[in-house]
This record gives C-alpha cells, sequence and structure tokens, in this order.
C-alpha cells in the first residue's frame, strides 16, 4: 500500500501560483503568502530508498520495529474536549463510537472525544451541500479533489477561519506533524491571499498505463517506446479466444481514456489539462492537433481489435478485476488504482507484477512528457471560530498526520495490538476481525501524513519497483497551469462539459461517427461553458 514521509508533493505549485485565486488582485495577494515551513520529523525511521524534492516517495523494505512517539504530551490536543470533522466515507459503513474500541483508544490518546460526519462517496456532494445551507458546519469540512464546495473562495472568506497566522511559514512548527507536510503541498489551501485550510498530502501522480509485468514478460516483450511500437505491443498481447486484450479503460467521463491528464494525451503531447501559449491565451487540449491525434490513434487500435470490447462500460472497480484477472493486460488507470491492487494481486497471484509504462513519444524521438496533479488529495477546511478553538483543531489534526513509523500513526491505522491487530515473525501488523470491523479508514481523508512506499506482501519489490516508475514520470513532468486556480464555471459545469465530449469521442472510436465530428463537439464545448471557463482562469491568472 502507499503508506501515508518525506517530500512526495514537491511538483505542487509554489505560492507564486496564487492557489484557487479568482482574481489577478487575488494572485498578488496570495503570492505574498509565506505557506507553512517544511521540518521533517525528527525520531523517525530511516527509509531504503530516500525520497526526492521532485514528488517521488520514500520506500521501505521492512515494517518499523519500534514505533516512536510523534505527539508529545504537551501537545495532545485536549482534555477530553469534542471536536467534529466531516469528511467522505469511502469504506461502506462504520462501528459507531460508542461501540468502537479503536475508535475509543485514539480519542483517549488524543485528549479529544472526536466524532466524525460521515457522508459516502455516492452522496458527499449533497450531502456538503447540505452542510453549508444548513449553516451548522463541523469543526472541519472535507473537500475532496473533485472540490465539490460551491463557489469555493466566497465560502472561504465568509465561514472558514484564517490560519496564516497560525500556519504560514514558521508558525507551523507549533505543529510538527503538521510542519512535516512539505511546503508544496499547502499551495492549494491558499486563497485570495490566506490559508484556509491543512492539506491530505499525496504523490502528484495522476494516470498511467498500468501493465501486468508479467504477462509480459511470458509474451517475451519490452516496454513500447513509441506509438507504432505501443501498437504492436498491444496487438501481440491480445488473445480474444482466450478473452484477453491488450488495453482497457474506464468510462469515467471521458471514453476510452481519452480524458484530460490521460496517458494516450501525453504520447502526443498533449497539454497537461490546458496550454498557456506565448500570448498568454488558454488553449484547452480538446483543442490541439495532439488531441486529435490520440483520437485518431484509439481509434486504430479498436479497429486492430485490442481494446478490451467492454471498455465503453467499464468503471475504475471493474477495470481494476480486468486488469488483476489478466482480462487486460494495461489499462489506462490511476496511480492510485495501482497502489490499491497490488496487494490484492500478490494475495491472490503471488507470481505476478504490476508495474507502470514509462512514458514515451508518438515518434520515439521527441522528449516524452507526463502530466501530474495536485500534491494533495482534498484539503479540510476550518470554520471560524475562537483563537483558542482554532488551536484545539489544529492540535487534532496534528495527531492525525502522524508520519509512519509512529506509536500514533499505528494507533490510527491498526489499533491497539492484541485486541485490533496481531504481529507475525517480521513484526507486520495484521489486523484481527475486530480490527477490520473497527479501524477507520476515515482519518486519512481529514489529514494524514506523506506518503511512503511500503507493503507488506513481497515490500522490496513494491518499494523498488513503484519508486522507479515514480522517477520515470516525475523526469519528465509538465504542470497545468491552472492549477490551484478557480473558474466557477469549470467547478460547477465541468463532470457535464467532460461527459459531453467524452460520448462523443467514444462514438468515434468505435466507428459510429467520424474523426472530423470531433470538430463539433469541440465546438459544442466551447459553447456550453468551455470559453466561459478560459475568460474566468485567464482572469485569475492575470493574463485576460
Amino acid at each position: 500500500m502507499l503508506l501515508p514521509l518525506a517530500v512526495a508533493c514537491s511538483l505542487a505549485p509554489k505560492a507564486g501560483n496564487a492557489p484557487a485565486s479568482t482574481t489577478s488582485a487575488g494572485a498578488a495577494r496570495s503570492s505574498k503568502v509565506s505557506l507553512p515551513a517544511y521540518v521533517p520529523v525528527q525520531g523517525g525511521p530511516k527509509p531504503d530508498l530516500p525520497p526526492r524534492a521532485d514528488g517521488v516517495d520514500a520506500g521501505f523494505f521492512a515494517f518499523p520495529q519500534t514505533p516512536f512517539q510523534s505527539v508529545q504530551a504537551r501537545e495532545k490536543a485536549g482534555n477530553g474536549d469534542a471536536v467534529t470533522l466531516m469528511t467522505n466515507l469511502i469504506q461502506g459503513s462504520i462501528v459507531p463510537l460508542e461501540q468502537n474500541s479503536a475508535w475509543q483508544a485514539v480519542n483517549q490518546d488524543m485528549g479529544l472525544t472526536v466524532r466524525q460526519r460521515l457522508y459516502g462517496s455516492a452522496d458527499y456532494r449533497n450531502g456538503l451541500s447540505t452542510t453549508i445551507a444548513g449553516g451548522d458546519l463541523p469543526d472541519t469540512i472535507y473537500n475532496p479533489p473533485q472540490k465539490f464546495i460551491p463557489n469555493l473562495p466566497a465560502f472561504l472568506q465568509t465561514q472558514c477561519g484564517d490560519l496564516t497566522a497560525y500556519l504560514g511559514g514558521d508558525a507551523v512548527k507549533a505543529y510538527p506533524n503538521l510542519a512535516n507536510i512539505p511546503t508544496p503541498c499547502w499551495a492549494e489551501t491558499v486563497v485570495n491571499g490566506a490559508i484556509y485550510g491543512v492539506p491530505v498530502p499525496r504523490a502528484p501522480f495522476l494516470n498511467a498505463f498500468l501493465v501486468r509485468q508479467d504477462l509480459v514478460d511470458q509474451a517475451q516483450l519490452t516496454q513500447p517506446t513509441s506509438a507504432d511500437e505501443f501498437k504492436k505491443f498491444l496487438v501481440a498481447l491480445t488473445n480474444a479466444q482466450q478473452n484477453r486484450f491488450g488495453l482497457a479503460a474506464a468510462n469515467t467521463g471521458t471514453s476510452f481514456g481519452l480524458g484530460s491528464q490521460s496517458p494516450l494525451l501525453m504520447i502526443f503531447g498533449a497539454p497537461n489539462n490546458w496550454r498557456l501559449d506565448s500570448a498568454g491565451q488558454l488553449i484547452k487540449d480538446y483543442e490541439t492537433e495532439e488531441f486529435k491525434a490520440a483520437v485518431a490513434f484509439a481509434r486504430e487500435l479498436w479497429s486492430l481489435g485490442v481494446w478490451h470490447p467492454d471498455t465503453r462500460t467499464l468503471n475504475g472497480t471493474t477495470l481494476s478485476t480486468a486488469l488483476r484477472g489478466g482480462q487486460a493486460v494495461v489499462a489506462s488507470h490511476s496511480f492510485g488504482a495501482l497502489i490499491a491492487q497490488w496487494p490484492l494481486l500478490a494475495t491472490e497471484n503471488p507470481a505476478a507484477r504490476l508495474r507502470v509504462i514509462h512514458p514515451f513519444s508518438a515518434d520515439g524521438k521527441a522528449k516524452p512528457i507526463y502530466h501530474t496533479g495536485p500534491s494533495n488529495f482534498g484539503i479540510s477546511y476550518l470554520k471560524k471560530a475562537s483563537d483558542e478553538r482554532v488551536k484545539l483543531v489544529l492540535r487534532a489534526l496534528n495527531y492525525i498526520a502522524s508520519p509512519f513509523g509512529s506509536q500514533e500513526w499505528v494507533l490510527l491505522n491498526y489499533g491497539v495490538e492484541g485486541v485490533h491487530f496481531t504481529r507475525d515473525a517480521q513484526g507486520v501488523p495484521s489486523l484481527t476481525d475486530k480490527g477490520k470491523a473497527e479501524v477507520l479508514s476515515t482519518w486519512k481523508y481529514i489529514t494524514n501524513n506523506p506518503q511512503v512506499l511500503y507493503d507488506s506482501h513481497r515490500s522490496v519489490d513494491y518499494a523498488t519497483d513503484i519508486q522507479t516508475d515514480e522517477k520515470a514520470m516525475a523526469d519528465v513532468a509538465i504542470t497545468d497551469p491552472t492549477l490551484g486556480y478557480y473558474s466557477a464555471t469549470y467547478a460547477g459545469q465541468q463532470v457535464l462539459l467532460d461527459q459531453a465530449i467524452g460520448d462523443g469521442i467514444g462514438d468515434i472510436v468505435v466507428g459510429r461517427a467520424q474523426l472530423g465530428d470531433l470538430d463539433g463537439l469541440i465546438s459544442d464545448w466551447r459553447k456550453n461553458g468551455g470559453d466561459k471557463a478560459r475568460a474566468e482562469y485567464q482572469q485569475a491568472l492575470g493574463v485576460a
């Protein structure tokens, strides 16, 4: 698993990129904000594979044997005070606090009565809207990567607390585990000249071609280095009679993995979402010749029969299942799926290996590119409160951000030894049935420690392979020029805009429409909100 150390967030924009600003004046104010200083926690375990400043995660070959105390007694959050933290319920259900001894143990160690206001993934947008409209805000409000909070800058300025005095620059040192979050991870917490939240740190790697490397090795193939090689590679891996196909993707808004920041677009050098040209004009990836080339290539692959036939109806879960089962040898998928599927595959098929196809360019001669994203998996904003209350909540978040290898991290992730988990001969913890029922996965969607690469299954392979793949992506990374800037139109309409163009692209790929029809789809995208979003972003960037 990718465990929430180090500098895993470093491809995020700097303070001068004016995160979430809505005007050029806001951008100017934000550029003057001192982001929280980065002070690595002392006393923790030393990684076997050190991190890099460009976002590559630290790797561990074994579980740390002697957990250290990262939160000293004087830093305990409170004396039984009650706080409510709102976040996303990823797992299906939880055991309530009153019957949950693992949750109670965390609260006791933290010195607080922490309650969590939870909404499932499907209901989280509505839950946020209801909570905000009702005016009864919890102490923290989690805004996921999809940025569900409408009119975010206005909401923050009227409902949430300015944390700049508490977290800006060296002030963050009062909360050592928050100071352990690398500075660039904080970039998007700055809005119109103030820090408003605490991030859930993540490496900035979004999407990639995940590949069953063991099946590639069995076929005596090597990773492709050009579009033509990739095409031949997929043909060689496809055997429809054995229900094995070279390539698949999830229909998550745009068919056939042709959405923004997808690896198919990277092959042809398309922009990372937007491109800021020499005239100061933003160009959407859809509007480029590189995008058209990617669509044409996907269409050619369909005609060759290498796409999994269910690609238009696969979702993230079924795509992962096809990859693990070998029905798809390559999947255009999220990098996070690699982290999630690696331990499952290691259990189901110990001989299997899951890797990333390293970036390559269409002709094999041009320098390849990789599209990075934000260095967070959402942000928890603090509602307006008294000075004493803000400090109390920040101490709670400081505890939740306890680093890998700490006593607090073990308690948050595994509960109490002998009750919620046991250790094997190598000291690796494993949840008991009670632990599986009670230990909350939701803590890490409030805030978290910086990621590390460790897994209880073949961790030397896991850490080595994934860090190698991260380096290959980071070495050729390009960023989205609008990352951290705010467009009200795009915040509200992006899903619908992308879905409309995505459905049409799917028809082009399978031959139900012609490649020339792409021009009409792009024209509709512009008229239905794309041009308005462009203007808003350009105003925020100060290039309108």
